[in-house]
């Protein structure tokens, strides 16, 4: 997306629908490269809309008070971009900028999938634009004097179906043709394994205690009761005695290691707040 609004200058179609009267100029007009998202813009009977880029807006110079940038600055070639703002802003103009940032959810334990999946499953995929995103602007280049602005949320409830429309919009480009029931199917894929990851592990470290214990058991005594040769015992007895204190010396110490540290993993990934 790459919209601008100009008071009258650039911004998202759904950053016009309320534009204010106390500004010189009266007629608000609002830009994008793109056709579709212009014919997509809900019409306002004080906002001209125009298909244009934000580095090359065609606006006159020194026309517009304010121009405002919603979730697109970081698309821009920004030294362009900041040199068309300069032209088009009158001296005493704002450029304001926003993003909307990473969503939250609610429900702790959706909102902890939900974060995983945007984190860790497409996280590494993101663009290297993405990370202005995450940061809140925080450290994108801004050549201008910056304006201490209030702090803002936005709140929204959505259907399930808004929420995947919303999702599918993660999808990287050429994914949009796919099936539906492919796409979901791999959405599905994706929660569980979030979940699957923490009781396969689980599984593993007790198959290992497990598989330790019955090994003393049977080399301690119980090959030779299941077979009824009790001299076997006595060959049997001292390796169990060794694998004992193997046991005791080595592998239960390994095994704490590692419970120790998945459950640092668990406990870390659960309150992280990236996850």
């Amino acid at each position: 997306m790459q919209t601008v609004l100009a008071r009258p200058n650039a911004a998202s179609p759904q950053a016009t629908m309320r534009p204010t009267t106390s500004l010189a100029s009266p007629w608000p007009c609002a830009t994008d490269a793109s056709a579709q998202q212009i014919e997509a813009a809900k019409p306002h009977p004080r906002v001209t809309y125009r298909v244009a880029r934000a580095e090359a807006s065609g606006i006159d110079s020194g026309s517009m008070d304010v121009i405002t940038v919603a979730q697109g600055l970081h698309w821009f070639d920004r030294p362009a971009f900041y040199a068309e703002a300069r032209r088009v802003l009158r001296p005493t103009g704002v450029l304001a900028v926003w993003t909307y940032g990473i969503p939250r959810l609610n429900d702790v334990n959706l909102d902890r999938v939900m974060q995983a999946f945007y984190w860790e499953t497409v996280g590494p995929y993101w663009p290297p634009e993405r990370r202005y995103v995450e940061d809140g602007y925080r450290s994108i280049d801004f050549p201008f004097d910056e304006l201490t602005g209030p702090s803002l949320s936005m709140r929204e409830t959505w259907t399930l179906p808004q929420f995947i429309g919303y999702l599918r919009s993660w999808l990287p480009p050429g994914l949009e043709d796919m099936n539906p029931a492919a796409k979901a199917f791999i959405f599905v894929i994706e929660a569980v394994s979030q979940f699957a990851r923490l009781i396969s592990l689980s599984v593993r470290l007790f198959a290992n205690i497990l598989a330790g214990h019955l090994l003393l058991l049977f080399m301690g005594g119980g090959l030779a009761v299941l077979l009824g040769v009790a001299a076997l015992g006595a060959l049997t007895f001292p390796l169990a005695f060794f694998f004992f204190l193997l046991e005791v010396g080595l592998i239960a110490t390994l095994q704490a290691f590692i419970f120790s540290t998945l459950t640092a993993i668990y406990l870390g990934g659960a309150t992280a707040e990236s996850h």
